[in-house]
């Protein structure tokens, strides 16, 4: 059984051993169709976790190395064969199972927000229903398309309705931005980022063949100086996708003064914007610094949703198109959309803007940002002894781990407990450097007091010493 070493490979130990795959192919000692030895036994034999193993093929996976087959195993691919699947991220360790507490998903905590949607359902049902029954116009409905303006003019923005465009949640209006601005000409196919993003944002760009690559940050989001420099080397990035507030995973919130350097940049170098900024609403008003868009409004692509401030159920974002050649632009975003085929239906399209212009977002957003003060204040309180990173009106938590765990085998022993979480290893954007961090998603759990559970399950774990590892998982 091939072996290799790993003791004089930097790095982390999934990542040492998927560059120990990339070698003996590269060497021939491997050949096309090979079989690579079995997780498990080749996790006995270097003395590490299956699941390093796993992570390490399934980074082989990514790159195109390997590949598998029911009842054949791991197998090294043919670089000459076309390429099996979109290269996507590994799925997560785990199916999401409801026995266990739910602190992977970033959700909003649950205040009510069923009776809102009855009572939007109520009104809806007192209009005519043929309004309702069609197909919905590519970028949404005009009074829809108005609704979202006037939830983006809570940000300090002032758009017209005609550069919105109502979209299946931030997911598809950032993949919409991805696609438009990477067809601007003279550009090449990458856009920078923060070093740790959503994970479905890597997914976004790797199916639409774009490099993401991440950009130094400090505790206040995205460093000036290390943005200049991603634009002075050899490539053109054609954009810079940016979470200001609340920045995921890590929790960063960008004050004012940074927003206004960053903007100037991305204008110097001719960089599309696509700012992230749902979380933003969790904020009151007067908390909230304008957003970047605001002062580079000729190429920036601002979105946000309900699904963090209300909730994701009814699957709806906005994505607000630059100034610059309005029309022209809006119509591109449009059919891109058309493209994705998944036009907002009418009827959530609906709910969305009632619950927008009768005011009951702006009430559940505050709610939000109240519950989530209380389960904030609980997570410190209860892991006051360990390093973390916070924010009264965040919906996560950046714990650092202790030194005697590693961020997978405290994962691990969390879902052997009954807890899920999220690992930084998921997060990581190309070779960057992985903190030694997990993620704590505090509005998912449907009650302070399973909350609790979760987190006193949590503070236990970090007292103690790895056991190897976690059998049942």
């Amino acid at each position: 059984m091939w072996i290799p070493d790993l003791s004089n490979r930097p790095g982390r130990a999934y990542q040492a051993l998927c560059d120990a795959i990339a070698d003996a192919i590269a060497q021939g000692d491997f050949a096309p169709g090979d079989r690579l030895p079995p997780q498990r036994e080749l996790a006995y034999a270097l003395e590490i976790s299956v699941g390093t193993v796993g992570r390490a093929y399934a980074r082989a996976r990514k790159q195109g190395l390997i590949g598998g087959e029911v009842g054949r195993g791991t197998y090294v691919r043919d670089p000459a064969a076309p390429p099996q699947d979109f290269a996507l991220s590994p799925a997560p360790y785990t199916e999401y199972d409801s026995s266990r507490i739910d602190l992977r998903r970033n959700l909003p905590a649950p205040v009510g927000q069923e009776a809102a949607l009855r009572q939007a359902l109520d009104v809806l049902a007192q209009q005519d229903l043929r309004d309702y029954t069609g197909y919905s116009p590519t970028g949404g409905a005009p009074a829809h398309r108005a609704a979202g303006a006037q939830w983006i003019a809570r940000a300090g923005l002032s758009p017209p309705p005609e550069r919105v465009l109502v979209t299946a949640g931030a997911s598809q209006a950032v993949a919409t931005a991805f696609a438009a601005a990477i067809r601007r000409p003279g550009c090449d196919p990458l856009i920078l980022c923060e070093p740790l993003i959503n994970v479905g944002f890597k997914d976004t760009a790797a199916t639409l063949g774009i490099r993401l690559k991440g950009v130094k940050m400090d505790a206040y989001g995205i460093c000036p100086d290390a943005l200049a420099r991603a634009c002075e080397g050899p490539e053109k990035p054609a954009a810079l996708l940016i979470v200001p507030t609340f920045q995921n995973p890590t929790t960063a919130l960008m004050p004012g003064e940074r927003r206004i350097e960053l903007a100037a940049i991305a204008r110097r170098y001719a960089l599309a914007l696509i700012e992230d900024d749902l979380y933003a609403d969790l904020l009151p008003s007067d908390a909230r610094a304008l957003p970047l868009a605001h002062y580079y409004p000729e190429a920036s692509f601002y979105v946000t949703s309900l699904s963090k401030s209300v909730t994701p159920g009814i699957r709806i974002g906005y994505l607000l198109c630059p100034e610059a050649s309005t029309t022209t632009l809006t119509r591109r975003c449009q059919g891109i959309l058309n493209s994705f085929a998944m036009d907002v239906p009418l009827l959530m399209g609906g709910i969305a803007s009632w619950l927008i212009e009768s005011g009951e977002a702006a009430r559940f957003a505050a709610k939000q940002a109240q519950e989530m003060a209380a389960r904030q204040e609980m997570a410190a309180q209860r892991l006051a002894d360990h390093s973390f990173r916070h924010h009264p009106a965040a919906l996560h938590f950046w714990l650092q781990l202790p030194p005697q765990w590693r961020t997978h085998s405290f994962t691990q022993a969390c879902l052997a407990q009954g807890v899920h979480i999220g690992q930084a290893d998921d997060f990581a954007v190309g070779q960057a450097q992985v903190p030694h961090c997990v993620r704590l998603a505090l509005g998912a759990p449907q009650s302070r007091a399973e909350l609790d559970t979760a987190l006193d399950t949590i503070a236990s774990l970090l007292n103690e010493q790895p056991q190897g590892e976690i059998p049942g998982v």
